[in-house]
């Protein structure tokens, strides 16, 4: 499976060519990991034989230079 068909399907998601990242918040704020269809279809490293053979790379870096951005800049939460 591949991600960019599956996460375009229009009956699982509203309006799916829209950049969007607020469909993931609830009303109060909080995360909302939307409904099974949603997380069943969001594809973020592919699925079976199309899945992608760098992911354990990518997330070894994110682990790395994340803490490295926030140690190196200054990092607070909006309206703090």
């Amino acid at each position: 499976m591949q991600a960019f068909t599956t996460q375009r399907d229009s009956s699982i998601f509203a309006d799916p060519e829209t950049f969007d990242p607020n469909r993931w918040i609830s009303e109060d704020g909080s995360f909302n990991p939307g409904t099974p269809d949603m997380r069943e279809m969001t594809l973020v490293w592919g699925k079976g034989n199309r899945m992608c053979i760098g992911q354990n790379m990518a997330v070894m870096e994110m682990r790395i230079m994340i803490p490295r951005l926030i140690d190196r800049f200054e990092v607070a939460l909006e309206g703090s």
